[in-house]
């Protein structure tokens, strides 16, 4: 790893294929996808999340080290995020009715549905708006402890309070380091705990939110 001062941070505006690449990679260490999802499942369940987030995010940030990826932070900042996503809740629901089938037991990718039907439920249960969301926060291991996710906050922060955004959340779960949102100063205002099967995991599924103060 080269040295902290020789990092770059900047904004994503075009994402080329090697960053693609890169960022799937990302996914897939940061959550451990191979220890739990067929091989041949485990790219394209990446793909879909990020491909999702690149969908919904108004802006990306990413940290480099040379031409590695080593952090990224998407957000979004929207006045009708509410109904955006009930929208994408409602999508998500259709696509599991898409994809029905006549078996026993559901898949691994009908499970990760499920948990963003999760996701979309607990924020419809929050009161009070909010007009951003922060949607994918991940630092490479090799990075971590040198303050790079503090200046990819910092980063997102600034760009919200840009937008006059007042109000923000973010999903996460039991098995992430939520730590990190309540050193910041987020509450957590929903939670729900959801059984993987015969997986053998209980994850809890958390929203957090937080607030901007108006630029002075």
């Amino acid at each position: 790893m080269s040295d902290t001062q020789a990092l770059s941070y900047s904004e994503l505006h075009t994402i080329s294929d090697a960053d693609i690449a890169q960022i799937n990679e990302l996914i897939i260490t940061t959550w451990d996808y191979r220890s739990w999802i067929p091989k041949e499942k485990v790219l394209p369940m990446a793909e879909f999340l990020l491909d999702d987030v690149i969908l919904t995010s108004s802006r990306i940030f990413v940290v480099r080290d040379g031409d590695t990826i080593a952090g990224i932070m998407a957000v979004t900042a929207s006045a009708d995020l509410r109904e955006k996503v009930r929208a994408k809740t409602r999508q998500y629901s259709a696509l599991k009715n898409i994809i029905a089938r006549d078996l026993q037991e559901e898949t691994l990718f009908d499970m990760y549905l499920n948990t963003l039907i999760i996701n979309g439920n607990l924020l419809a249960s929050c009161d009070g708006n909010f007009d951003a969301s922060l949607n994918l926060f991940m630092i490479d291991a090799r990075f971590r402890g040198h303050g790079i996710g503090n200046r990819l906050w910092q980063m997102a922060m600034e760009y919200l309070r840009e937008k006059q955004s007042a109000r923000y959340f973010l999903w996460t779960d039991s098995d992430s380091d939520f730590g990190f949102y309540e050193h910041k100063g987020l509450q957590r205002i929903a939670a729900q705990a959801y059984d993987w099967g015969g997986h053998d995991v209980t994850e809890t599924y958390y929203v957090y939110a937080g607030e901007l103060p108006a630029l002075s």
